[in-house]
Parts: structure tokens; sequence; C-alpha cells
């Protein structure tokens, strides 16, 4: 019985693994796979830790305080202008940490979960930056869909089809891919191959003409070569190819050149005796955010509040050159006060 029993659950902890394998894919196709994959492993969990009574593992100070904010930024949603918009986002937020710690399972529990976890990431990686370079040398990736010329500027999509956030994925996967390489049993194998895509995709992501993407790349980047000890001579490379790679692409491609430097250093500038701050956009979504947070400082508006409040007169300057209303104020700090207060901050 024993062995029947340990049989399904490695059966089970293949199938569950199996989803993590393609969460890079699914958040292409968008939030609804992504976000159903994260949901089942969540509840796979707490009903596995459940029937094996894995109760140390809630014996956690990162669960604790997890649970500390998830009631908190709960009451924040009850408590708002609009109880029903704001629970939209915070009611299910618990599923997160049971994502996490069914995570934390799998490395436990299966040796070539980090592996895998980093081939499936190379490969659909890959997969990725080989059609966003087709789509931008040909004019159309693999399924035809085209590139997008607005206003002398050049925006790539890739697999993304109509929504250009191209240039945002990769920065933001770009460095999990290298926490997993860190993990992983044998790295040498696998660093040239790290090398490559790193030039390919920091490359690629000035090339989408997603201004966010590739400074968030670029920060990161620099960020992860000052924390990793070694690897003296491997960065020292990769940054003169890289730099020299992005040198030459902006001196002779205008197209990119007009979009990512000279068009952010237009929007910067001051503009009728005003400094924006990087575009009249932005400039717009944080100032309305600041004085949104003056008013409630302490605890926050609630989640999701801001593209309710943002319609109000008295959020609204009269210097904006753009609706200052948005779905979120595009930044994690300004976001995080705005809706959770100093006290979620």
């Amino acid at each position: 019985m024993k062995t029947l029993e340990s049989q399904k659950i490695k059966v089970h902890i293949r199938y569950i693994s199996w989803l993590v394998y393609l969460l890079p894919l699914a958040l292409i196709t968008g939030p609804f796979i992504s976000d159903l994959f994260v949901s089942i492993i969540a509840i796979h969990y707490i009903f596995f830790s459940i029937k094996e009574k894995l109760w140390k593992d809630y014996n956690n100070i990162f669960i604790y305080l997890f649970f500390i904010f998830y009631f908190y930024i709960l009451s924040r949603s009850i408590l708002s202008e609009s109880p029903y918009l704001s629970l939209e986002s915070s009611l299910f937020y618990f599923r997160y940490i049971f994502f996490v710690m069914g995570i934390s399972y799998l490395v436990k529990n299966n040796f070539f979960f980090i592996d895998n976890l980093f081939k499936s990431f190379l490969i659909i990686f890959f997969a990725l930056i080989f059609d966003a370079y087709i789509q931008f040398f040909f004019g159309k990736n693999i399924f035809g869909w085209p590139v997008l010329y607005q206003e002398s500027t050049i925006r790539i999509s890739g697999l993304f089809y109509d929504e250009y956030v191209l240039g945002n994925y990769i920065a933001r996967i770009m460095p999990i891919i290298f926490g997993i390489f860190f993990l992983i049993n044998n790295q040498k194998k696998y660093s040239f191959i790290l090398a490559i895509l790193f030039i390919l995709s920091i490359i690629l992501t000035l090339l989408t003409g997603d201004r966010t993407g590739f400074f968030l790349y670029l920060l990161s980047t620099a960020t992860i070569a000052t924390l990793v000890r070694g690897f003296f001579l491997q960065k020292l490379i990769l940054l003169f190819i890289s730099l020299i790679t992005l040198f030459f692409i902006l001196m002779f491609n205008s197209t990119i050149k007009e979009r990512v430097l000279n068009l952010t250093l237009n929007q910067i500038a001051v503009q009728e005796d005003h400094q924006y701050i990087f575009t009249p956009a932005h400039d717009a979504y944080f100032r309305s955010s600041l004085l949104m947070i003056e008013d409630n400082f302490l605890f926050g508006h609630g989640p999701k509040m801001y593209r309710e409040l943002c319609k109000k007169e008295i959020y609204k300057k009269t210097y904006f050159k753009k609706d200052n209303c948005s779905t979120h104020p595009h930044n994690t700090y300004i976001q995080l006060l705005l809706e959770t207060g100093f006290i979620g901050f």
C-alpha cells in the first residue's frame, strides 16, 4: 500500500511540475491561463498538505507575515469606496502564498525540478526571441503578425500579437532565468547558452521599442552583475559585447534611436515651464497618485482604487496634457502607498 501511495504522489508531483514548467508560455497567452495554472498549483498544495499533514510547512515567519498583509488588504478593500471592485484583486490574493509553498514542495521532492525548470525557460525563451527576430527582419512573425510602424517609430510584439509588452516580458523573466541558473547542478554546461540568450534578449528589448522594458532590463542586469560574485571575465566580455551592439543599433537605426533616445529626451525635457516626470502621461499618473496618498497616507484607499479615484476633479491638475486616468499609476511603490498606505507599504 505504501509503495502504491508513493507512486501516486510521484505522479501528482510530475503533473504539477509540468504546470510550473509551462508558466512562461502561459504568460504569453494572457492572464487567464497563467492565473489558472497558479490557482491549480495553489489548490493542489492546500489539499495535498492537509492530506499529508504537512503542518510544519506553515510554521514559517514569512507565512505569518503574508497572512497579516493579506487580512490587512482585505480590510482595506471592504472599507474602500468600491468594495466589490477592490475585492476583485484582494479576495483571492492568498493563492499566491500557496503557489509559492507548492513550488517549494516541488523543489524539495522532485530532484530534477530545478534543472527541468531551467530547460523549459530556455526553450520557451529562445522560441519567443526567434519569432520576434523574424518579425523584426521580415516584417511579420511566424504567424503573419506584422510589425507596428507608428509616427516614425517601430513596435515589435512577437507572440503577444497586438499587445506590445514583449520588452517588459523579457525584462521581468530574464532575471528569473539567471536566478534559476545559479541553482542548477551543471552551470558550466549552460553558461555559454545563457550568455547567448542574454545578448540576444538585451538587443531585442531595445528593438521592441519598449522603453520601460529596456531600462528595467538594464537596471536588473546591473544589479545582478553587482551582486553576483565571481565570473568577472565573463561579465566583462558580456558587458563589452552588449554595449558595442547597442551603441551601433542606436547610431545606425534611426527608427529605434528616435523612439528610445530622442523621444525620451524630448518628453523629460522642460515643456512650457513645466518639468515632466519621465513623460507627460507618467507625470499625470504620478502627481494624481501623490494627491491621493496625501489624503490617506496611513491606510491607503484600498486595492484597485486608482482607476476610480482618478476620475475625481480634486486629483487633477490644470497643466496635465493627458488624461490622468488609467488602471494603475504605473509605478509599483506609488501604487502600494496609494492602495495600502504607509502601513501596507
